[in-house]
């Protein structure tokens, strides 16, 4: 079972993360309720996020960050590119539609 602590403890993580791409997108993940409900984990140069704190992580949308801000299905089909507040919502989107895990 997941800790709200470890929560806390990730988005602390992510918001001071030694990339600056991936600070980029957690201040901004950050500012939205249902994200900030979420545990924040990076992979490679994306920011998942998970209902639990425990591995194996939910399946999720996420943002990609490669040359650009990408917003992905958790089947990693694109939803959205663009600047990060549009992708950002674009996650929110995905997650609040009844389609998406």
């Amino acid at each position: 079972m997941s800790d709200p602590v470890d929560f806390e403890a990730a988005w602390q993580f992510v918001l001071e993360h030694e990339r600056e791409s991936i600070r980029r997108i957690a201040e901004r993940a950050y500012q939205e309720p249902m994200l900030r409900r979420l545990y924040p984990y990076t992979s490679l140069d994306n920011l998942h996020f998970s209902h639990h704190s425990d591995y194996p992580y939910s399946s999720l949308p996420y943002v990609l960050t490669a040359d650009r801000y990408e917003a992905r299905a958790a089947d990693h089909r694109p939803l959205a590119e663009g600047s990060l507040d549009d992708v950002v919502k674009a996650v929110v989107e995905a997650l609040a539609s009844p389609l998406e895990p």
